[in-house]
């Protein structure tokens, strides 16, 4: 992580011609300053994780389903409800707290077996392509009932169901979760496949996310809202998608692996 962000940052400097010490260190200690926010809340998480676990682990059944209903009205129903207020400070789900409740919904699936029954596990996939084109329908909608409540309708109430931490989102990452969860891989070369290219997509994500990668990406190599109201608009952005993972990959995939990796992914 600190390779990339000080890589790209090395670029940006050759490119403007200006260097800055305080920019330098920030890029340097990039879990410090966020220079990646997923990073930083997953790192924050993980360190957590095993007292998290501790907890999840000496509750009951109906005790746990209590909690994980506790954290899903606080920081889903009552924070998304209230996107200007953010009582419980859970920024749209780009903190620690909302990677905790998502430790939590992993931990429940694994310990109440949640996969295993209802109509969750016999449609997972139906149920995330759903609750998408809930989302994707969401902005009008959303924007006059937040007006309807009195709610000021700035950037985060106008966008809907969009930011991590609404109801439609966290229903459509369970049941994508449970579809590959469940998914079963019978060929060799498809696993095998997989395994090679998983390791490096962590890599895809530190490349096209970097501040300045970011801004020269989607304002002036890729001008995405000029084409938003093109009819090419679908094609270009799975063409996109698909060309950002490609290139980004190849620098990853071409570094040296460990063993040790290759046995973890195993």
């Amino acid at each position: 992580m600190a390779f990339y962000s000080l890589l790209f940052y090395a670029i940006s400097v050759d490119a403007s011609g200006h260097w800055d010490l305080y920019k330098t260190i920030h890029y340097l200690l990039p879990v410090r300053y966020s220079i990646y926010w997923f990073v930083t809340a997953y790192i924050g998480t993980y360190l957590l994780s095993p007292y998290l676990a501790r907890l999840a682990q000496n509750l009951n059944k109906r005790e746990y389903t209590s909690f994980i209903c506790i954290l899903t009205g606080m920081f889903v129903l009552y924070s998304f409800l209230k996107p200007e207020a953010d009582p419980f400070k859970i920024d749209g789900g780009y903190t620690v707290l909302w990677f905790i409740t998502l430790f939590y919904w992993g931990g429940y699936i694994r310990l109440s077996d949640i996969k295993a029954s209802g109509f969750l596990q016999k449609r997972p996939f139906l149920i995330y392509f759903n609750a998408c084109v809930i989302t994707f329908l969401s902005k009008k909608p959303m924007h006059y009932f937040f007006q309807y409540l009195g709610v000021p309708v700035k950037a985060r109430s106008f966008y809907g169901f969009y930011m991590y931490n609404s109801p439609t989102i966290l229903l459509a990452s369970i049941a994508l979760f449970i579809f590959f969860l469940n998914l079963k891989i019978n060929s060799d070369k498809i696993k095998n496949l997989i395994q090679y290219i998983a390791p490096s997509t962590f890599g895809v994500y530190l490349i096209h996310e970097h501040p300045f990668i970011r801004s020269q990406l989607w304002n002036h190599w890729i001008h995405v809202k000029s084409l938003a109201s093109s009819p090419y608009f679908i094609l270009h952005f799975i063409i996109t998608i698909l060309g950002i993972f490609a290139i980004c990959i190849m620098g990853p995939l071409s570094r040296p692996r460990s063993k040790i990796l290759r046995v973890a992914v195993s």
